[in-house]
């Protein structure tokens, strides 16, 4: 039979994901996105049905080595110990907080961030865009990126084809605060490359968002 395999990279701590009821047989995501963490650990679930599927293809890339060493309490090989202890506690205030909530602080600062970059006269470059991430349109991307990051605000680029043409936005872990912030330094660039001269809107219409929905 065919397995599922979801790449949840940016997804993991962002969404509520039920893989057993949703037909995955693997689920693949890491420590460096939503889960607030260096980069460092993968995260992989399995379906019974995969993981019977599994077969030693290297003596140390073993996932069935690993799986059968955590059944006893123990991992395979030495472990990044430091990295999963921040994984316990992050995994600790996600579920606190509880995922359905995490989803929904994820979709309102993303439906924010998308509304104040409409205001400042930019354009969303997904037409379905993610919650975790938001990528903008524009012929100077790289030069919005630059002043960004000349204020202490780094945002990612584009890659291949789209490089110099979008900036990208994460919003994997980011408090609302922070997401204010951004959008008031993404004002201060944008007027002073001359895109757009109307201080405060962007800040406003993101601050509508949130309040509407309930965040603040």
């Amino acid at each position: 039979p065919v397995l599922l395999v979801a790449d949840a990279i940016t997804a993991l701590g962002v969404y509520r994901i039920v893989p057993s009821q949703w037909g995955i047989d693997v689920l693949v995501g890491g420590s460096q996105k939503a889960l607030l963490l260096p980069p460092g650990l993968s995260v992989l679930w399995f379906s019974q049905r995969a993981e019977r599927r599994l077969k030693d293809r290297a003596f140390y890339f073993s996932i069935k080595k690993e799986l059968k060493k955590q059944m006893e309490g123990q991992t395979a090989w030495t472990p990044a110990i430091s990295l999963i202890l921040a994984l316990k506690e992050s995994l600790s205030m996600l579920l606190e907080e509880g995922m359905e909530r995490v989803e929904n602080r994820h979709r309102l600062i993303s439906k924010a961030t998308l509304r104040a970059v409409e205001v400042l006269g930019l354009k969303p470059f997904a037409e379905k865009p993610s919650i975790s991430v938001s990528s903008v349109f524009s012929p100077m991307a790289e030069d919005i990126r630059r002043l960004l990051l000349k204020y202490g605000v780094r945002v990612a680029g584009g890659q291949d084809e789209l490089k110099g043409k979008i900036f990208r936005i994460s919003h994997m872990g980011v408090d609302p605060k922070d997401g204010l912030m951004l959008v008031g330094m993404l004002e201060v660039v944008l007027k002073r490359l001359g895109l757009f001269d109307g201080l405060g809107e962007g800040v406003r219409a993101y601050s509508e968002v949130l309040t509407e929905g309930g965040l603040w």
